[in-house]
């Protein structure tokens, strides 16, 4: 070759300064070389769009040790444009080998590759022979040499003469172990890739893998900007910038010099002027003018598909542009496995969408209004109305949303009916009263409860000023309504009117559009009203019967949503009346079907996990109850439901209680006052926080501050019960009894049994049971103590009751030794002790000796296990469920290492886990 050769493109690049070290890449890249020549892989590819750090991990690995044992010669290649000619190309491929031959051992490679420069170029501007004729001398020569070595070509995107693409490929075909090649690309090279991956010989690395983890971007921006992020913003910008490495530079770049980095990390995107620079300079301005005007025109929408392209673009080639843009690395992700939904990255979308409202802002709506159409016609009705608000039809968004809002009611999707609905101008909802009464039941939820009420004014009015044929069932459907927003209230009485007053509205016409039959779907609602004031009033037999015609009425109009909280509150009454083991089994059952019916994840769901956790906590089975509570919060935390928000914390609160976290069940305290100080909720929620917070307080030893907070909500020992209040009763009488009154207490206990016992709520009377002998036991009657304890024994142990008496603390625990020693219920009383004294199993989790101790319950388990007890017998022993001592005695023999009962106790034994 006549031209002199630029040295500097068989450089490897230096690893810089700020290099964030990637070992979990790294070692992936090694994987692929192998000690063993004969089991290497022939191809590393590292293929994904520009900034994703293609080249500087590819320097690191070059440098790394753990590739130099492996394979200590690298050869590197930087590719340009003027590469994309064969000789070109193929002199320097061979330059770059030969660059590797001063460092091999002596007398071997020294000539690696001088002949084959020859073949290439044997007369200055001669044709290039074939290519066989200069490869299969080089593959030859590599062939002899005593280690292997790695050829990278870096940036290989820019190729695209398929002569050079056939080389490689015969270089691939007729490899031998001295050699392993990597490439660095935007784009996937023409090779048969699924023929090498189907053999194992391909490594490969792509977008997903080379994103930053929010560690790896903590230190790359600590590194780049020089500052001290804190966690929430760095999970933000890694977020943002989904772990693209030019994003996270652009980001440090940007934030030097600024004060307010808080507001600069919530506002990053792809208006950011050096992201604008980079994606215009390096993907934008490099696509042909036809990708570039279906980018554009595509850039509104969040999911891509190609018929859906093609509705907004008036092409026909969306499907087969979406799948080249993917495999050129155009910074469109695939979303399923068939490839016919993806997406742009984030910051890409960001630059194209600021592209079009500058250039085509007139076409914005046009295009929005055309992706409504289509997913309309795809029977995809919540993007459709999203594009329709995005396109400012609020006509067409309305007609939508009013077609569908008790579809997404009854499935539980109350956070995008809600959002939707925020989203109308008020005059659209104004003329129509349907949308008005679902407006007001998601902001009732929300725990907007004044908002709620001006909905249903307004949809009185509009019902009022017009004649419809529909008049009767919207009268139905505002009844019910407000009887569902009057429960912020806690008026029972009105809630059961104007329950009933829907309930005999309703006829049974359908209306158009509709799923189900609307009518039995809010009578469906109407009757789960009633039934749940029914449960509050008292009366529970009434609500039992009532909330199951609930279950079957929702079930029977698909109203999905309706059917789990009758379920779930059905579960709640079996709980008041004691039958703890039966609550639990209809809880799991719910979930069962939310899982059937695709609601696994929505905020329903986690409300039952959350009541099936508090039952679990009443079990003091504390692992599988936070386990249960956390899920469950999580999911309620995704919608709008402020009084299951509340509830979830409240669980926790008690959980982390019994679990002796009195700080942790104070945060948790607070929050639940942060969340209520935002919402109109329910006064019985009011008096939970109160219940838990005197809880803390009398723990603490702080009396006077928890007598100061039951005289504010005007707490007594005087009052006739309440029951939205019987919440906070319980520490009240502890507060008494503590201060040193118990005889005070009495009266009131008298009072909550009398009541407790004529609802039948076997667990009110238990706990009532419970205070009454610690009041008599603080008054020195122990021998009436004892009785009414042995009689709280008595009820409760069938359903496994535990916190009821742990919670009560170390007055508890001294009159259940006493009970224990006049033969009351020894085994369980000694149980219970347990729990009171969470320390008195001798070998607790920090004394064994063991890799993974076992767990409280575990040793439990672990003891009945050296009995003759069967499973079931054991179950019954421990008060939980015969599956759940299985699953416990899984885990004994997996931390035991054994494999049967037998062996469990030999070792327990030797470890002393016995004595």
């Amino acid at each position: 070759m006549s031209t002199p050769l630029l040295k500097t493109k068989f450089y490897v690049p230096p690893v810089r300064p700020e290099l964030v070290s990637r070992p979990r890449l790294i070692e992936r890249l090694n994987a692929g070389l192998r000690r063993d020549p004969g089991f290497a892989r022939k191809l590393t590819l590292i293929s994904a769009p520009a900034g994703f750090g293609k080249t500087t991990l590819l320097s690191e690995w070059a440098h790394s040790r753990g590739r130099s044992e492996i394979c200590p010669y690298v050869a590197w290649l930087s590719l340009d444009r003027d590469d994309d000619d064969p000789r070109s190309f193929w002199t320097y491929l061979i330059a770059a080998l030969r660059t590797v031959h001063t460092d091999l051992p002596a007398g071997s490679g020294q000539a690696l590759g001088q002949d084959t420069l020859y073949l290439i170029d044997p007369v200055p501007g001669a044709k290039l022979p074939p290519v066989q004729s200069f490869l299969i001398p080089l593959l030859n020569q590599i062939a002899t040499l005593p280690e292997r070595i790695v050829l990278i070509l870096d940036d290989y995107h820019v190729i695209s003469t398929q002569a050079i693409h056939e080389g490689i490929q015969f270089v691939l075909d007729h490899q031998p172990g001295q050699l392993h090649l990597a490439l660095s690309t935007r784009t996937d090279p023409p090779m048969p890739l699924a023929r090498l991956r189907g053999r194992g010989q391909l490594t490969e690395l792509r977008q997903a893998d080379l994103r930053f983890t929010p560690e790896e971007a903590g230190e790359f921006l600590r590194q780049v900007a020089g500052r001290h992020l804190r966690v929430d913003e760095v999970m933000t910008l890694n977020s943002r910038t989904e772990g693209w490495a030019a994003g996270l530079q652009m980001a440090a770049l940007s934030m030097r010099g600024l004060d307010d980095l808080s507001n600069f990390v919530h506002a990053f995107a792809g208006s950011d002027r050096y992201v604008i620079d980079y994606l215009s300079e390096e993907v934008l301005q490099h696509q042909p003018g036809d990708v570039q005007t279906f980018l554009l025109q595509t850039a509104v929408l969040d999911h891509l598909a190609g018929p859906l392209c093609d509705a907004l673009t008036g092409r026909d080639d969306g499907q087969a542009t979406l799948e080249r843009l993917e495999r050129e690395n155009l910074f469109v992700i695939g979303l399923d496995e068939k490839r016919r939904w993806f997406r742009y990255h984030r910051l890409f979308r960001d630059l194209l969408r600021q592209r079009l409202q500058q250039d085509h802002m007139d076409l914005v709506p046009i295009l929005h209004r055309r992706a409504s159409e289509w997913y309309e016609q795809n029977d995809r009705i919540t993007p459709a109305v999203d594009h329709a608000l995005w396109a400012k039809d609020f006509e067409r968004a309305a007609r939508l949303i009013d077609g569908v809002a008790g579809r997404l009611w009854g499935h539980g999707e109350q956070s995008s009916l809600s959002r939707q609905l925020d989203a109308l101008p008020e005059e659209h909802l104004h003329a129509r009263p349907r949308l008005c009464i679902f407006h007001a039941m998601v902001l009732f939820a929300a725990g907007r409860s004044d908002a709620a009420a001006s909905r249903l004014h307004l949809a009185q009015r509009a019902l009022d000023s017009a004649t419809s044929p529909d008049h009767r069932a919207l009268s139905g459907m505002l009844a019910a309504a407000r009887a569902f927003v009057s429960f912020s209230q806690d008026d029972p009485v009105t809630i059961i009117r104007l329950s009933r007053q829907a309930i005999e509205q309703y006829s049974p016409p359908k209306r158009e559009g509709e799923g189900s039959d609307e009518n039995l779907m809010w009578k469906s609602i109407a009757t789960y009203t009633l039934g749940l004031s029914l449960r509050l009033s008292g009366d529970l037999e009434a609500a039992c019967q009532t909330l199951s015609e609930a279950v079957r009425l929702s079930t029977e109009t698909g109203n999905d949503y309706v059917a789990l909280l009758a379920r779930l509150n059905l579960a709640r009454l079996q709980t008041q009346q004691g039958h703890l083991r039966r609550g639990a089994e209809m809880l799991r059952l719910a979930l069962q079907l939310a899982d059937e019916r695709r609601m696994s994840q929505l905020p329903i769901a986690g409300l039952l996990s959350i009541e099936l956790g508090g039952i679990l906590v009443e079990w003091n089975e504390l692992d599988e109850a936070m386990t249960l509570l956390e899920k469950g919060a999580e999911l309620v935390e995704r919608g709008d439901d402020v009084t299951a928000l509340e509830m979830s914390y409240a669980f926790m609160a008690r959980a982390l209680y019994a679990q002796g976290d009195v700080d942790g069940t104070d945060s948790l305290i607070q929050r639940m006052e942060c969340v209520a100080a935002k919402a109109d909720v329910s006064p019985w929620l009011l008096y939970w926080i109160a219940a838990l917070k005197l809880q803390v307080y009398i723990t603490r030893g702080q009396l006077s501050t928890a007598a100061q907070l039951a005289r504010q909500l005007g707490l007594s020992v005087d009052e006739e019960p309440i029951y939205l209040r019987e919440m906070a009763y319980s520490p009240l009488v502890r507060l008494y009894v503590a201060r040193g009154q118990p005889e005070a207490t009495m009266g009131l206990l008298e009072r909550l049994l009398r009541v407790a016992e004529a609802e039948e709520r076997l667990g009110r009377v238990i706990a009532t049971l419970i205070l009454r002998a610690l009041s008599l036991q603080a008054q020195g009657d122990m021998d009436q103590a004892l009785a009414e304890l042995e009689r709280a024994l008595s009820l409760a142990k069938p359903e496994g009751y535990v916190r009821v008496f742990a919670e009560q603390g170390p007055t508890m625990a001294d009159l259940l030794r006493r009970a224990a020693s006049r033969g009351i219920a020894p085994a369980y009383a000694s149980r219970l002790l347990a729990a009171c004294d969470p320390s008195e199993p001798k070998a607790g989790p920090d004394a064994q000796p063991l890799i993974e101790p076992l767990s409280r319950r575990e040793l439990e388990v672990l003891r009945y296990l050296a009995t003759d007890l069967t499973m079931w017998e054991i179950a019954e022993q421990l008060f939980i469920a015969s599956s759940t001592v299985r699953s416990h005695t899984k885990n004994i023999y997996g931390k035991l290492n054994v494999h049967d009962r037998r062996e469990a106790v030999r070792r327990a034994q030797a470890l002393g886990l016995l004595n």
